[in-house]
């Protein structure tokens, strides 16, 4: 039995390459970041990038946990999707992110 995807449309793959590519970018700027405040200090820049790096890589997992359960729900007959964890993680993440740059941005005026 070959799976064949659910829609003709494939919005569940598109979704999860706009992703790949939202986390891609997510891990860049984290690595930019680092060379940027490497300068004011050791720790804090490679705490930034750390977490930055670490944040895309964990969003990357559950990503890809929730495309998996997505075909299987959409293929299999059970149409109930997984839940938007991996939206929400992604949220705060950028909403912690921006405060912080606003904070960085603020003392270093």
């Amino acid at each position: 039995m070959t799976e064949r995807p659910f829609d003709p449309g494939l919005q569940l793959e598109r979704t999860t390459l706009a992703w790949r590519r939202t986390l891609l970018a997510l891990a860049a700027a984290s690595l930019a970041a680092v060379k940027v405040l490497l300068p004011i200090g050791t720790t804090g820049a490679f705490a930034v990038g750390g977490a930055g790096v670490g944040a895309a890589l964990l969003i990357g997992a559950a990503v890809i946990r929730r495309h998996r359960r997505a075909h299987r729900a959409l293929t299999g007959g059970d149409h109930r999707l997984p839940d938007a964890r991996p939206l929400a993680l992604s949220a705060v993440l950028t909403l912690t992110l921006g405060l912080t740059a606003l904070l960085f941005v603020l003392a270093t005026t």
